[in-house]
């Protein structure tokens, strides 16, 4: 009797750690699948919060690069780049040459100042001189000019000048741009060129805005 009652605890004992264990696991499972849930969700708002961060550091990263390298289509203004006829008034050759004028601007410094590649193509006497200068140009000036106020741009800066012959020397340049339009530009420069000689001529233009 003493032997049967000892198995039947033994038993009993048995029985109740495995269904304890039993439920253990079973508690534990909801726990376990919350946790995996939980885990995956802050991956992935991370991942989500990183690429956020990313585009929009692309997004920046690209403005500042437009609005130093000629600027946005907003920032933009009329005559900021052009192409067209004018003549040359001056010189060692014929009083009046004809020419193709352009402008292209290159590079933004702050609000109110700009870098411009002008080159230009001179015909004089069935010769052609190529002329290159680089500007500094000044896109907004601190005075009241009444109806032309935001449509002068001075300008003034250096360069090289090519002639037929093929040789190069340096030329300095001053002007003024004037927008006529939002089509036309209106330009006129005293330029001096050291070609041998050294020689000075005026250049009166309108170009097309572009």
């Amino acid at each position: 009797m003493k032997s049967t009652t000892s198995f039947l605890i033994s038993l009993g004992i048995a029985v109740s750690a495995v269904v304890g264990t039993s439920f253990s696991v079973l508690a534990s499972q909801p726990y376990q699948q919350k946790s995996t849930v939980s885990t995956q969700s802050y991956q992935s708002t991370t991942n989500t919060q990183t690429s956020n961060t990313q585009t929009s550091s692309t997004k920046v990263s690209s403005k500042q690069v437009a609005q130093i390298f000629g600027g946005s289509q907003q920032s933009k203004r009329p005559g900021d780049n052009y192409i067209g006829l004018g003549s040359i008034i001056g010189g060692d050759t014929d009083f009046v040459d004809a020419a193709i004028i352009s402008k292209v601007k290159l590079l933004n410094l702050g609000s109110s100042k700009s870098i411009s590649v002008r080159p230009s193509a001179v015909f004089s006497n069935g010769d052609l001189d190529v002329r290159i200068p680089a500007t500094l140009d000044w896109t907004k000036i601190n005075r009241d000019l009444g109806e032309f106020n935001g449509r002068v741009t001075p300008y003034a800066g250096g360069g090289v000048a090519i002639d037929s012959g093929g040789d190069a020397d340096l030329m300095l340049t001053a002007g003024v741009d004037v927008q006529l339009t939002p089509r036309f530009t209106g330009t006129a420069a005293a330029n001096v060129l050291f070609l041998g000689e050294t020689e000075f001529d005026t250049t009166v233009g309108v170009g097309y805005n572009f």
